[in-house]
């Protein structure tokens, strides 16, 4: 069973609350930001350790999945051209010896 942050928590309150707040670091805000956002537009108040917590346990690991994603998926589109590529030289050389 997966422990939810105290992010998730707050979100179940405040529906994109964690949406809100993975866009943030991924612009590169700063926890202590964070908390001065979420204070702003909620009027929550935390200290950076659940917006941190969030970011290490959560965000990271949610941004390094679509990055090996981006990375297999581009390997997979370079060997689908090589195909194609050696697939096209094979048929121009059989078309040469006819």
């Amino acid at each position: 069973m997966k422990h939810l942050t105290k992010i998730e928590q707050l979100d179940g309150r405040y529906p994109g609350l964690a949406d809100k707040v993975r866009k943030w670091f991924a612009q590169g805000i700063s926890a202590k930001q964070i908390v001065g956002l979420l204070f702003e537009q909620y009027q929550i108040s935390l200290s950076p350790t659940p917006v941190s917590s969030f970011r290490s346990r959560r965000w990271v690991p949610e941004q390094e999945l679509l990055r090996d994603k981006r990375i297999s998926a581009m390997a997979a589109m370079e060997v689908a051209r090589e195909q194609e590529i050696r697939a096209s030289m094979v048929a121009r050389v059989a078309g040469e010896m006819n």
